[in-house]
């Protein structure tokens, strides 16, 4: 059943494993940010042991909302509005690719987004916003 968040035309659907563990400096970068915080809170404990499990909690928003997937398309109109929406922000066009408009270290791979025929491909947040967009024309 769908909200009226989520058209059928435009349900956003998760990448496979294989993606999301694909992006190996994400998920380093994930990982290694939970396991400094897990040690503040093992051996600091107290009030610092706290807020570092409350930063954990934080981090979860960015971590399910940077997750590659996908949504279909089902127009050149789409395609033309996620252009569009691209080329306001800050991204960059590379071929049939848009990255952030920062240095490469910065970003994830998981952020870039791809804009196919049938198609596009990004993290969820970027994703959410287009379908907004796409919903509202």
């Amino acid at each position: 059943m769908y909200s009226y968040k989520q058209s059928p035309e435009h349900a956003i659907r998760l990448l496979g494993p294989r993606t999301i563990f694909g992006d190996l400096y994400r998920v380093f970068f994930f990982a290694g940010v939970y396991f400094i915080l897990f040690c503040v809170y093992w051996f600091v404990g107290g009030r610092v042991g706290m807020a570092a499990m409350s930063s954990v909690a934080g981090t979860m928003a960015s971590l399910w909302l940077g997750m590659p997937s996908r949504m279909p398309i089902s127009s050149h109109r789409d395609r033309a509005i996620a252009e569009t929406y691209l080329s306001s922000k800050s991204y960059r066009r590379n071929g049939n690719e848009w990255t952030p408009a920062l240095a490469r270290p910065l970003y994830f791979d998981s952020q870039k987004v791809q804009v196919h025929d049938n198609e596009v491909r990004g993290p969820v947040i970027t994703l959410r916003r287009l379908r907004g967009l796409f919903d509202a024309a």
